[in-house]
């Protein structure tokens, strides 16, 4: 029998998938807690500072913190839009916008390398390219069987 099965057996016993249910969450809304209380910290926002930008009360913030209440996502979006951070799917992260600018940039990055890539492998073998190796002290003319790429 494979674990899936054993998996699927026990989950079919309604108290036991309750009880999954609630470990699974809990731990999660423990791990949500300490990310918005980390980053909170972080960006030296108090509780009740993060409950006013939100529109809702201290002990709201408190509980979610501590790990007692999971928040919906229409909440994790405000509590993002209050710190000036954005909520990352499916993994979940709370990145600042400069954070999330530079990730947006690496991603270009990596497109445009992905791109060039590809357009070097296309190419037969026996093609080449004329390029100028500049150092600065010299110059050169080079042939190349591959795009350099920049």
């Amino acid at each position: 029998m494979s674990l899936k099965n054993i998996k699927n057996r026990l989950l079919s016993d309604k108290q036991y998938r309750e009880k999954y249910n609630e470990k699974s969450e809990s731990e999660l809304a423990i791990r949500v807690g300490a990310k918005i209380q980390e980053l909170r910290i972080f960006k030296g926002v108090t509780q009740a500072d993060l409950a006013v930008k939100m529109q809702t009360q201290q002990p709201n913030i408190a509980r979610i913190e501590a790990g007692k209440k999971l928040p919906s996502l229409k909440t994790l979006h405000k509590i993002a839009v209050a710190m000036d951070t954005h909520v990352i799917e499916p993994g979940f992260a709370l990145l600042n916008a400069d954070e999330y600018s530079q990730i947006n940039y690496l991603q270009a990055q990596v497109n445009r390398l992905e791109k060039n890539m590809n357009d070097i492998l296309s190419q037969p073998a026996h093609s080449t390219k004329s390029f100028v190796w500049n150092t600065g002290a010299e110059q050169k003319n080079i042939q190349s069987p591959y795009t350099i790429i920049g």
